[in-house]
Formats: structure tokens, C-alpha cells, sequence
């Protein structure tokens, strides 16, 4: 009975819980935030899922939750950063609400950045470029080397040369072969077989007018290269003079010149260079009376081309600068040779008008008012005395066999081959490791003495994946994602970027203790490497490769409307941006002095 007479009244108890739970629903509907109503207002006109402006539906994007849609959100940052949105002639907000947008997008996406980091992925595998090769040669053995004449170029993009180091192809792997086999046999102070020459070219637009830095004062001109001298022994010191294209005539040698060689600064001799005499013409030659008087046209044109070509090409007497060679002793190790002229006063000043400062080279020949160093060429060894007391020789050799017998030479290679081996892998070495290095110590050993027994481990050393390439490991548990690198790794990480090169004893032992990570420890080391002269390695490669200034060499502007750029002038344009990058650095200025500092370096040829 109850039942039937509840049954007409259940619709109305229906719709009026349905009013009650609209009712209740709408009471619970958050109010927009002032963000939403901003956006609602100003942006969702063009912005929405309708007409999708820009590829942009800002309608359904949720504002409570930046994270979930934060590519979206950087752009529109962007945007209201660079004031571009709304754009001009729409309704724009005050600014006090055009701030307060921004500010809450940036926080909330850093906020959510933090939450869920994503560095990145990095090479697991990289190789180190030439760069950082010829840094960590000098820092493994205290040996300079001339990268360019041993390994090939690295592929380069947008001026960096970092971008596809990941294979090692047959070419290049031959090239670091034969790298290996010079560096080690240079660093121990392996005998030389036989003398080579190598010459070195000076900048043909080089001004020499002037003292040039690192000569003797009272000097002029001239040029200084560094030489790595692989034993001791005499070396023979050639210099050569800028001469005319279509003889052997030194330009400018119109009086007679002394020309001072030095070693590390020091004068080893001084020469006289004199204009040679004009050999006599011979007697000319009274032609035969039966000799026909006309010649064939095509007789005659080969006799035109044979006397050009003996104009163009034969020396035409003894050149001038013939006798500029010396042969001297000289220790092993880097020296700097140079040579230059004692330098002369000016006869006749000019006065009354300023002359070019770059040299002219015409079809003719050097033009200079006097003569010029073109090249300097050392040949040796000769007579060869010893491997000499080197810096490679020390930092290879901490011990030497305290007696001839196997016990002590292995005790000594062992120590040796371990502490190379702890600095070239950048990490503690294993038993495994020196076992290696040690055999190829004995196959040395066996065909020649100590000293050819590390050459050959240092030679399998220097070709290691594990020197060769930078490798960092995953985590054991396969983790997809982000981790914290070890402490080794970050150790690498911070050489290569501020040294370009492997990480010194001090960083090494900090990452082997695992204390590296720690913020206090690694401020401090990150100081200590930034004060150390190594350090500027990333003004000359780093703000190098970005500025593009190892395309310097390359860039020669019309000499018609830039009469007075040279070498001298490229040279100090590098040297004054290298110096502000610097600065920067060293005084922990902020970067946007790159943009808006007052100051800058300038020498007088700059400054003119």
C-alpha cells in the first residue's frame, strides 16, 4: 500500500534531488583566476581552439598546471617579454597586470622545471677534437705539439668545432697512430735517426718595419717560431729574405743590413747581407753571315717563350741572403728562434704625409723601402750528445731503476706507466690497465734499453679509447631517467670546459674521494681552475670558435679601400677582443658588458 502510494509523487522527488545537485554543483565551481580572466580577455580572442592563431589555443589550456603544457607557456613567456602580445592596435592590460602574467607563468614553469628536471642528453661517447688533444698532450707529458701537422681538421659548424666527434674512421685513426709514435719518441728523447728540416713561413703582409715582440730591442722585423729540439745536439739555423717574384733580388736591399739570430732571446750570431754584384753580361754574339736572316714564325715564338721563362724562373746569380745560416749547439727542449735586423735610423722622415702601413705586394715582386724575414728553416740534429734534461723527459721519468736488474726496472715502469695512465684516463687505474701498459713496456724493452720500453707503452697509451674518447657510463639499473653523473665525470666535464684538457691531480683526487659534488668543494675547485693560467683556454678556443676569430687569417678587405690592413693590424684586432672576452672573466663581470661595457684594449697601431 505504501508503495503504491508513494509511486505518483517519485518523479518529483527525481527532479527535485536533480535540482539540488545542480544547484550544489554550482555553488562548488572555482572562480577564474585573475590569469584566467587576463588571458580570457586579451588573448583568447585570436587564441583559441577555433581559430587556433599561431597554431596557439590558449581556451584549453589549464593555467592551475604550467608543467603539463610548459612548451607552450615559454612560448607565450617570449612573447609578452618582448612586449609583442597583444599586438599593437588591440586592447592591451595596464602594466602592472601585464607584469604580474609573466611573472606567474616563469615561476610556475621553473617551479615545475625543478620538480622534474630534464638535462638533456650528452654524447656517451665523444672524441676529443684537436683542440683538446693538443692541451692534454701538453698536460699529460709537458710536451707542445703542432696538432695541425699531425691529425686532420675537425668537421665545424655555426664556428664550433665540437659538433661530430663520435666515430674514429680508418683515415684518421692512421693519423693518430703515427701522432702516437711521434709524441712518444719526442717525449722520452728517443734517438733521431736522421736530420729533418722544418721551415716555418712568415705571414707574407706581415709589417716589419717596427720591433716586433720578443726580439731584441734595437731591432726591426724579423719573426720568432717555437721548436720543440728533440735532443741534444747542433741544429742548423737558415733565414731567408723576402725576394722579387722573377729573381733572386731581396727586395729593399739597397745598403748593407746586419741580420741578428737568437735562441730564447739570446743573439748566437750576427751577419752581414749585402747586395751581391751584377754578373757581367757575355759578350754578345756576331751572328754568321751564312745564317739565314729570317726565322720561321713558330722558331721564333719558341725562342720568345724560352727567354720569358728564363726571366720568370732562372736565379740569375747568387742570392743575396745565401749565407744567412748558422749551426749552433742547442739543448733539448721548446726554444724560440727568431731573427731579425739591427735596426737603422731613418735617413729622411716623412713629414708632410703619413705612408701606408701594409706592405704591397705587386706582380713585380716585394716592394718594401727594406728588406724582409720570409721564412725561418732549423735542420738538425747533428752530432747528437743525449736526450738532454727536458720538461717531457721530468714529467715522464718520476723514478729512474735504481740498478740494472729486471726487478727494478719493472718496479720503475710500473710506477711510471700508472700515474701516466691515471692522468690520460682521467680516473683510477686497475691492475688490468698497468698489466697492458706493462707488456708493451716489455716488447720495448726487449730491442732496446729502459727508455725505449716506455716509449713503447707511452705509444699504446696515447692511442686508448679510454684517452682518446670521453665516456660516460650509465647507471647499472638502466634508468631512463635524469641521474647525477660521477663524481669522475663531472671532474672531466669541468677540465674540458674551462681548460679544454684532462683534469690536473688536485681534481682528480677531490673526484676519487667522491667529495667533488659537494657545493662548497666545487666552488672552490671551479675558482681555482678559472685563476689558473690554463684557464684561458676559453677565451682562445671557446670565445674563439663563438666570435669566429679563427677566421681572422682568412679575411683580407680591399686593399683599395682598406690600404693600411696587414697582419700586424689582424693580429691586434684578435688579440683586443681575446683580452675584453678576458676581462670579463677574470673581473667576474656580468655579460652584458659584452654589450654595454666602455671599455676596450687598444695599442697604438689599433688605436690609429
Amino acid at each position: 500500500m505504501v508503495r503504491s502510494s508513494l509511486a505518483p509523487v517519485a518523479p518529483f522527488l527525481v527532479l527535485l534531488s536533480f535540482s539540488f545537485s545542480v544547484a550544489a554543483a554550482a555553488g562548488q565551481q572555482p572562480v577564474a583566476s585573475p590569469e584566467r580572466e587576463l588571458l580570457d580577455q586579451y588573448c583568447v580572442s585570436c587564441h583559441n581552439d577555433t581559430r587556433r592563431t599561431a597554431g596557439l589555443a590558449l581556451d584549453t589550456m589549464d593555467l592551475a598546471n604550467v608543467g603539463d603544457g610548459a612548451e607552450v607557456w615559454e612560448k607565450v613567456v617570449t612573447k609578452l617579454r618582448a612586449g609583442m602580445m597583444p599586438p599593437a592596435g588591440r586592447p592591451r592590460p595596464d602594466q602592472a597586470s601585464y607584469v604580474s602574467l609573466t611573472s606567474y607563468l616563469e615561476t610556475e614553469l621553473d617551479r615545475a622545471a625543478a620538480s622534474n628536471p630534464d638535462p638533456g642528453r650528452s654524447d656517451a661517447l665523444r672524441r676529443l677534437n684537436a683542440t683538446e688533444y693538443q692541451n692534454a698532450i701538453r698536460d699529460l707529458l709537458h710536451l707542445e705539439i703542432d696538432v695541425t701537422a699531425l691529425l686532420p681538421a675537425d668537421d665545424s659548424s655555426a664556428g664550433f668545432d665540437n659538433v661530430s666527434l663520435g666515430g674514429l674512421d680508418p683515415g684518421r685513426l692512421e693519423r693518430y697512430l703515427t701522432a702516437a709514435r711521434k709524441i712518444s719518441r719526442l717525449a722520452v728523447g728517443a734517438a733521431v735517426r736522421s736530420a729533418v728540416a722544418d721551415t716555418f713561413i712568415i705571414p707574407s703582409d706581415l709589417n716589419q718595419t717596427g720591433h716586433i715582440e720578443g726580439l731584441p730591442f734595437g731591432t726591426r722585423g724579423g719573426a720568432t717560431v717555437r721548436y720543440n729540439f728533440p735532443v741534444d745536439a747542433e741544429y742548423e739555423l737558415r733565414v731567408e729574405l723576402g725576394k722579387s717574384w722573377n729573381s733572386n733580388s731581396v727586395g729593399g736591399l739597397r745598403a748593407p743590413h746586419d741580420v741578428v739570430i737568437t735562441v730564447d732571446g739570446e743573439p748566437v750570431t750576427v751577419m752581414t747581407v749585402t747586395r751581391p754584384r751584377r754578373p757581367r753580361r757575355p759578350p754578345a754574339q756576331q751572328q754568321d753571315p751564312q745564317e739565314p736572316q729570317q726565322r720561321q714564325p713558330q722558331q721564333q715564338g719558341q725562342e720568345q717563350q724560352q727567354a720569358v721563362g728564363q726571366f720568370l724562373y732562372q736565379p740569375g746569380g747568387r742570392a743575396a741572403d745565401a749565407d744567412l745560416v748558422v749551426r749552433v749547439p742547442v739543448t733539448a727542449g721548446p726554444r724560440t728562434v727568431g731573427a731579425a735586423f739591427v735596426s737603422k735610423g731613418f735617413q729622411l722622415l716623412e713629414r708632410h704625409r703619413q705612408p701606408f702601413q701594409k706592405i704591397h705586394i705587386t706582380v713585380g715582386g716585394d716592394q718594401r723601402a727594406e728588406p724582409n724575414v720570409y721564412s725561418i728553416t732549423i735542420t738538425g740534429p747533428f752530432d747528437a750528445t743525449g736526450p738532454g734534461d727536458t720538461p717531457s723527459r721530468r714529467r715522464v721519468f718520476p723514478c729512474r731503476p735504481t740498478d740494472a736488474s729486471q726487478a727494478a726496472e719493472a718496479g720503475c715502469a710500473q710506477e711510471i706507466l700508472a700515474t701516466l695512465a691515471r692522468r690520460a684516463y682521467r680516473r683510477p687505474v686497475t691492475d688490468a690497465d698497468v698489466a697492458l701498459l706493462l707488456g708493451f713496456y716489455r716488447e720495448g724493452r726487449e730491442v732496446g734499453d729502459f727508455d725505449a720500453g716506455i716509449e713503447m707503452a707511452l705509444r699504446r697509451l696515447l692511442v686508448s679509447p679510454e684517452f682518446l674518447f670521453r665516456v660516460e657510463r650509465d647507471p647499472e639499473d638502466d634508468s631512463r631517467g635524469p641521474y647525477d653523473i660521477s663524481d669522475l665525470a663531472l671532474a672531466s666535464r669541468l677540465s674540458f670546459f674551462l681548460w679544454a684538457s684532462i683534469p690536473d691531480d688536485e681534481l682528480l683526487d677531490v673526484a676519487a674521494n667522491g667529495t667533488l659534488r659537494d657545493p662548497g668543494v666545487l666552488e672552490a675547485q671551479v675558482r681555482r681552475m678559472l685563476a689558473d693560467p690554463r684557464a684561458d683556454t676559453l677565451v682562445t678556443n671557446f670565445a674563439a670558435q663563438w666570435l669566429y676569430l679563427r677566421n681572422l687569417p682568412a679575411v683580407s678587405p680591399n686593399f683599395i679601400t682598406f690600404p693600411d690592413f696587414d697582419d700586424t693590424l689582424r693580429r691586434a684586432m684578435r688579440q683586443e677582443t681575446e683580452l675584453f672576452f678576458g676581462s670579463i672573466i677574470h673581473e667576474d663581470r656580468s655579460a652584458l658588458d659584452l654589450l654595454t661595457a666602455d671599455y676596450t684594449f687598444l695599442n697604438e697601431r689599433l688605436a690609429k
